[in-house]
């Protein structure tokens, strides 16, 4: 089944909010209709958005099934609860539907027979924002859910309106504004709220976590509804607080979360890198219809290995020159630290590693292509390693179109499905590997002496179409650049 999902975030806000403020939230979701109008997901979207509203701090009051005179009483309860320093958030699942650009929110108990009639027994969304104003607090959310199948005649026009944003407003759509957006399963979960649920406790602020909603839901709808979103905000809101903001809830695999802690194992004079390891196994390496990659050919990881979750940062390769006397990298300004080491060549990598393997009585290494490009489509062959689709590359790598020409911290993407986090972009990562062509004598008998060293994964300057898993560029030794660094390999024994 096809339904109408637009869904409107309205959020007022003057200041920065701090996470102790009163959060009041009212949850409306009505399936119940009479036929043909009963809606099967309602009933279980507002079910879970509200545990995940409690677990954010919100005091949640949940009706469903309302008629007319339970949302008045509702939103009367919900009006008094709110102060000047409150939070308030209002959601509603159901019909909706833009009567002459008004939207309205329809009750179980509406009466259907015409627009008038309906209009009359329904909710006017402006006396939600009514509610809002004339409580003067410090910040306010509504979230329409709503507009699944429009229940009048096909001579009134489907979809709600869209909203006229005022300064400090934040509007997002669940669907583009009177368009249609896919039901989910049947007493399931629609897509919107889904994502939602999923993403509104991962502790990113307010216009983060909708667009990753939005990434989630067209991708889930193969570009079938792809929501969208207006802001005026000039302050940020999280829904988690600062002291739970570091844990990062994620219904799929706990190593594909942005991290805000690095678990480096920290000795007196050299830090050694937190490790994933990698299990060996099989792929097909390059792109036959790319002139530079071709052919594809199967590459065996005949022993595992443990590779660096993250590139080798500053912190790390200060150490190591702050010990040998060897000649530290410039940062460019933008921050030594976790940033990942930059201005740096395959001999000084190579330095770093072997300092590293005789402080620490193990054997590290630079990684070799064989092995980046395997760690980079982690069991996939998607061009990307996670998704052919471009629009995700947001979640998991800074590039062109997002690093503003700069370098950032490690680990505040999220990781690839082997937990190895900024495989794509931030800074391109210099291999062991000598660079030729995957057709040459060279290649093939496994040669490794050439002075040209091959660099993968692109950086931060770099466009989308070049973090594809298969590129390759080349670089010499000697050279250095303020857009590549290294990642690490420790052999397991």
């Amino acid at each position: 089944m096809i339904r109408l999902l637009l869904s409107v975030m309205l959020i007022f806000i003057a200041t920065s909010l701090s996470a102790s403020s009163k959060r009041v939230a009212l949850v409306i979701g009505n399936s119940n209709y009479a036929t043909p109008n009963k809606l099967s997901n309602p009933y279980n979207d507002t079910k879970l958005l509200s545990k995940e509203l409690k677990t954010a701090g919100f005091q949640v009051t949940l009706v469903q099934d309302a008629t007319k005179s339970t949302i008045d009483k509702a939103l009367e309860k919900f009006q008094n609860s709110l102060s000047n320093d409150s939070v308030g958030l209002f959601y509603f699942a159901g019909h909706g539907v833009a009567i002459d650009g008004i939207n309205y929110l329809i009750p179980i108990d509406a009466n259907f027979e015409s627009e008038d009639s309906l209009k009359r027994s329904s909710l006017d969304i402006s006396k939600v924002v009514r509610i809002f104003k004339e409580s003067q607090n410090r910040l306010n959310i509504i979230i329409l859910d709503a507009c699944r199948d429009n229940p009048l005649s096909s001579n009134t026009k489907k979809g709600l309106a869209p909203f006229i944003s005022p300064d400090g407003l934040f509007v997002a759509y669940s669907a583009q504004a009177g368009e249609k957006a896919l039901d989910g399963p049947k007493n399931g979960y629609s897509p919107f709220a889904k994502s939602l649920a999923k993403n509104i406790l991962l502790g990113e602020d307010i216009e983060a976590t909708f667009k990753r909603t939005r990434i989630d839901v067209y991708n889930e709808t193969k570009g079938r509804q792809r929501p969208s979103t207006y802001s005026e905000i000039l302050s940020p809101f999280y829904f988690t607080s600062s002291t739970t903001r570091g844990i990062k809830r994620d219904h799929s695999s706990s190593k594909n979360k942005i991290t805000n802690s690095v678990n480096f194992i920290r000795h007196k004079r050299f830090i050694e890198p937190q490790l994933i390891l990698i299990k060996a196994g099989k792929y097909m390496k390059g792109n036959a219809d790319d002139f530079e990659t071709a052919p594809t050919h199967e590459v065996v990881i005949s022993q595992n290995f443990y590779v660096g979750a993250y590139e080798v940062t500053f912190e790390e390769f200060d150490m190591f020159t702050k010990e040998t006397g060897w000649k530290a990298p410039l940062d460019n300004g933008w921050g030594r630290g976790k940033h990942p080491v930059i201005n740096i060549n395959y001999i000084d990598a190579e330095a770093y590693v072997q300092w590293l393997s005789k402080k620490s009585h193990k054997h590290y290494r630079l990684i070799t292509e064989d092995e980046w490009e395997y760690i980079a489509r982690a069991g996939s062959s998607a061009i990307y390693g996670f998704s052919d689709d471009e629009a995700e590359l947001e979640l998991y790598a800074w590039y062109k179109e997002n690093s503003n020409n700069h370098p950032h911290k490690i680990g505040t993407k999220k990781a690839n499905r082997f937990g190895i986090y900024d495989i794509l972009g931030n800074v391109a990562e210099m291999t062991s590997s000598s660079y030729y062509r995957y057709d040459s004598t060279e290649y093939l008998s496994k040669q490794n002496d050439s002075d040209m060293r091959v660099i993968r994964g692109g950086s931060y300057f770099s466009a989308y179409d070049e973090l594809e898993v298969y590129k390759r560029q080349e670089m010499l030794e000697s050279e250095k650049n303020s857009a590549t660094g290294f990642r690490i390999v420790l052999e397991k024994h």
